[in-house]
C-alpha cells in the first residue's frame, strides 16, 4: 500500500516545546523540522515514477533542494522520500553522489530520520581536497598564513567554533597540515566522526568551498546524465 507523502521543509528552526515532547533526546540530536504552512500537493499516482514530479527549495536555506523520490527507494519499500541536494535539477537516481541523503516523506519526519549518502560524503572530501590544493577559499588561505605551522581543522560552517576553540567532532570535516603558512593538501585527513546532518542542519561550507563543491556537483550530475 502506498503511503501518501508529506512535504516538510528541512530547517534547523523548530517549536521547542513540541520537539521536547515528541523527541526526548539531547538538543543537538533531536528533530528540528517545522511544517510548511501550506504543504505542496503530493504527486499523482501516475506520475510518481518520475523523480522530477515534485521538487522545491527550502524556504529557510536558499540552494538546498528537495526532490521527491517514489517508493521503492534506498530507505523504504513502500514510502516515498526526499532526496536532499544542492542542485535544482533532480538527481538521476536516489543514490546519486549528488544527493546528501534521504528524508522520509511522512508526517513527523525530521533531522533524526535523515539517512546520509556515503557517495556524497566521498565526493565532498574529494572536492574539498582539490579545493585546498587550488587555494579556492580565501578564508582558509588566510588562516593558514596566520597559523604558519601545525594542523588546521576544516569546519562545517553550520556551527563555527569560537576563536581558539575546537569545534564539535561531528562538525569537523577534515584536518590538514600547514607549513610555512601554506596548506599541504596532500596531508588532508578525513574526520571519521563528521556527520552530513546534525541538529544544526545539513552540510554548510564557506563561500569559496561552496562554489567549488557546486561546480563538482554539476560536473557529476552531467556525467550521470549521459
Amino acid at each position: 500500500m502506498m503511503i501518501a507523502p508529506v512535504f516538510p521543509p528541512f530547517s534547523r528552526f523548530a517549536v521547542r516545546s513540541y520537539i521536547t515532547r515528541a523527541h526526548p533526546l539531547p538538543h543537538r540530536y533531536i528533530s528540528t523540522t517545522p511544517r510548511l504552512s501550506e504543504p505542496p500537493k503530493p504527486p499523482t499516482q501516475t506520475g510518481e515514477k518520475h523523480l522530477s514530479d515534485k521538487s522545491f527549495e527550502d524556504p529557510t536555506r536558499p540552494g538546498l533542494w528537495y526532490h521527491f523520490v517514489p517508493a521503492p527507494n534506498p530507505i523504504s519499500k513502500d514510502t516515498g522520500a526526499f532526496a536532499c541536494t544542492l542542485l535544482e535539477s533532480p538527481p538521476k537516481t536516489p543514490d546519486s553522489a549528488t544527493v546528501l541523503g534521504l528524508l522520509p516523506a511522512v508526517e513527523g519526519a525530521g533531522l533524526r530520520d535523515f539517512k546520509e549518502n556515503k557517495k556524497f560524503l566521498d565526493l565532498l572530501h574529494d572536492s574539498l581536497e582539490r579545493a585546498l590544493k587550488e587555494g579556492a577559499d580565501e578564508a582558509i588561505t588566510a588562516e593558514a598564513t596566520q597559523r604558519n605551522e601545525g594542523w588546521m581543522h576544516i569546519n562545517d560552517a553550520r556551527n563555527i567554533p569560537a576563536p581558539e576553540r575546537v569545534g564539535d567532532a561531528d562538525d569537523i570535516i577534515a584536518s590538514v597540515r600547514v607549513e610555512k603558512g601554506k596548506v599541504l593538501s596532500e596531508t588532508y585527513e578525513r574526520m571519521p566522526s563528521y556527520r552530513i546532518c546534525t541538529a544544526d542542519g545539513l552540510t554548510t561550507l564557506s563561500e569559496g568551498l561552496t562554489k567549488y563543491l557546486q561546480k563538482t556537483l554539476q560536473q557529476k550530475h552531467a556525467e550521470e546524465s549521459k
